[in-house]
């Protein structure tokens, strides 16, 4: 599942946020310079993010906390070769579930959704909500045209890059047809500090 905002909290409350070991360099100094304790969304408990909606993904945070999470549970942020395996299988479908959208995800709503809700559309390995409700952050850089280029096997994703890749759509980018869904789709933020009320993540090990 992604990752909700109950798991998230153990790691605010383990002092995730004030153990530098957790966050890559680039990330430390943004933390302290901004005096990021939070996801940006946290306190107010907008779009179902925060304490009061522990089944629900964490929303408002940029790539650099949840890299942080990530190291801290022992994990990592998926690859874009990863993230993409994980929901189209081997065999290339065109949504975690299958070819047609059919309601199997969260992609027309006022909202996300607790993590899970939708399990008829999890993936072949059982991955859920991989399509629709929040974006989620890849450890990838964004290069439109690094499929040129990749190694055709497990490619690592671009060395360097100003934007980083986020995948699987939301419920707030439901283009009517789900091609937002799909699990190739592309999109990206500006910068790693960019902190999104439909974005979060989930982790591989």
């Amino acid at each position: 599942c992604e990752v909700t905002n109950a798991r998230y909290k153990v790691f605010i409350d383990a002092g995730g946020y004030a153990n530098q070991s957790y966050w890559t360099p680039e990330g430390w100094t943004w933390r302290s310079s901004n005096t990021i304790k939070e996801p940006s969304l946290w306190a107010g408990g907008k779009n179902n993010c925060g304490p009061n909606y522990p089944t629900y993904p964490v929303v408002g945070l940029s790539w650099h906390e949840a890299c942080a999470f990530a190291k801290w549970a022992g994990k990592k942020l998926p690859t874009e070769a990863q993230w993409e395996k994980a929901a189209r299988g081997t065999d290339g479908r065109t949504y975690p579930w299958g070819e047609k959208l059919g309601g199997m995800a969260n992609g027309d709503s006022s909202g996300s959704t607790p993590a899970g809700t939708y399990p008829q559309g999890a993936s072949p390995y059982g991955c859920l909500d991989m399509a629709g409700n929040v974006w989620e952050w890849c450890n990838d850089w964004y290069n439109n045209k690094y499929y040129s280029v990749t190694p055709a096997s497990n490619p690592p994703g671009p060395a360097t890059g100003t934007e980083k890749l986020i995948l699987g759509g939301s419920w707030y980018n439901f283009d009517g047809v789900g091609g937002t869904l799909q699990s190739a789709h592309r999109s990206k933020v500006k910068t790693p500090d960019n902190r999104t009320f439909n974005l979060g993540f989930r982790c591989v090990r």
